[in-house]
């Protein structure tokens, strides 16, 4: 592809068989599980007879600021990162750069104290990511010489702050940037879609059709048992924090694993055991969500089906980059593994990674196996067989009644660049 290359970027079953409780968060996780960050894995085991072909990277970013602040949160934030801007030109591959500006956020105005905006990528969660792509460079460049430069590659963000430093954090891990011999500065394209319109992640202003599912999936006796059984103790908390009685669990959540992530005192009145059954039912509440194919179709599928359409088509010869990164979310990452029918019911860790490789079978030209890695580890998809290599046309068939049939038409999106 010198002259041109194609960017990617771009029935409600339910199996409740037992009486549904919190135990069922309990699961044998194949990796030591931290909300904080995910472990540093790196799986090059080849597969006898088979030539490793295309890679799809999708990421959760690292770690960040709160995005819901408690009232009784006094903590402040500096925050160090921060973004230089510069004017340019769309078509620019280079560029001299003969001023840069700093764009920096006013001491104690934003919603946290100090000078970080919500929901902000830490340096913390920066070198997470720096961290993940070098993990990813030992396997894909160094063990099996699969990409060699820039060039090799394409990226897609959420247009959030923080996944987008994320995607350059990750790419400065994967091919670390080396000094100009011209003084001209490399130009790498990030692309991506404004939030309402994005599919990347659920995103109930896209599909209103999510919302009902995740509507109708809380009316379901067992979510309401289980949810009634945790009243008093969510009005305990609404009066201790002096909450709104609308507060979401997956926001105690997010408030409560951050100041656990950056040992910030718990407010008085909050003990370790109660911050540990916010996160039990926050995570039993999105992994009941997940078991809805209704619930992940509509707030996953099309961006599934974005993913197994880019291998279709790679299969058939079109033309674009051998691997494809995505920085996302949480919201990204759980519903896609549980596209896949292999959500562990654990709320994705910062700089959570799942990669699809794509490889071809050595002697025979159409036969393609498809391995899906979760935090660098293979995982034996339910409906593959008891094969960590699953046949690309089982694959598909497998996450066929997660992708809405509609998608091609209104969410796949090619990206034609013109070198």
């Amino acid at each position: 592809y010198q002259q041109s290359k194609v960017k990617y970027m771009m029935l409600y079953s339910w199996v409740v068989a037992i009486v549904i409780s919190s135990s069922l968060l309990i699961h044998a996780y194949a990796y030591d599980y931290s909300y904080c960050g995910a472990p540093n894995v790196i799986d090059a085991t080849e597969i006898q007879g088979m030539s490793l072909k295309f890679v799809q990277v999708i990421t959760r970013h690292g770690d960040r600021t709160t995005t819901y602040k408690l009232n009784a949160d006094s903590s402040v934030w500096q925050c160090n990162l921060t973004t230089f801007l510069a004017p340019s030109q769309q078509e620019a591959t280079n560029t001299q750069l003969g001023r840069i500006f700093r764009k920096n956020y006013m001491d104690d105005r934003q919603l946290n104290l100090g000078t970080c905006f919500a929901g902000e990528l830490t340096e913390k969660g920066f070198e997470q990511h720096v961290a993940l792509g070098s993990n990813l460079r030992q396997t894909y460049v160094d063990t099996y010489q699969f990409i060699n430069s820039t060039d090799d590659i394409a990226i897609r963000s959420t247009d959030i702050p923080r996944t987008l430093a994320s995607a350059q954090g990750h790419l400065q891990g994967l091919f670390p940037p080396t000094e100009s011999t011209d003084g001209n500065t490399p130009v790498i394209d990030i692309y991506t879609i404004e939030t309402d319109l994005d599919n990347m992640s659920e995103n109930g202003q896209l599909c209103p059709g999510y919302n009902t599912a995740v509507n109708n999936a809380h009316l379901l006796p067992a979510y309401v048992s289980y949810m009634n059984g945790k009243s008093a103790f969510l009005a305990q908390l609404t009066q201790l924090l002096n909450l709104s009685s609308s507060v979401q669990w997956w926001e105690l959540l997010d408030a409560f694993q951050v100041m656990t992530c950056h040992n910030i005192p718990y407010p008085a009145g909050i003990t370790n055991d109660m911050v540990q059954e916010i996160f039990e039912v926050a995570n039993w509440q999105w992994w009941f969500e997940l078991n809805s194919t209704e619930v992940v179709r509509l707030g996953i599928g099309s961006f599934t089906g974005e993913l197994v359409k880019a291998i279709e088509d790679f299969t058939n010869g079109v033309d674009m980059p051998p691997y494809l990164i995505y920085s996302g979310h949480d919201t990204t990452i759980g519903p896609l593994m549980a596209s896949f029918s292999a959500y562990d019911g654990q709320w994705p860790p910062y700089a959570s990674n799942v990669a699809l490789e794509l490889w071809q079978d050595n002697s025979v030209s159409d036969k393609w196996a498809v391995v899906v890695k979760y935090q660098g580890i293979p995982t034996v998809l339910p409906f593959c067989g008891g094969e960590e290599a699953c046949d690309l046309n089982t694959f598909i068939k497998g996450v066929s009644p997660f992708i809405p049939s509609s998608f091609l038409f209104v969410f796949y999106i090619y990206i034609y660049i013109i070198l």
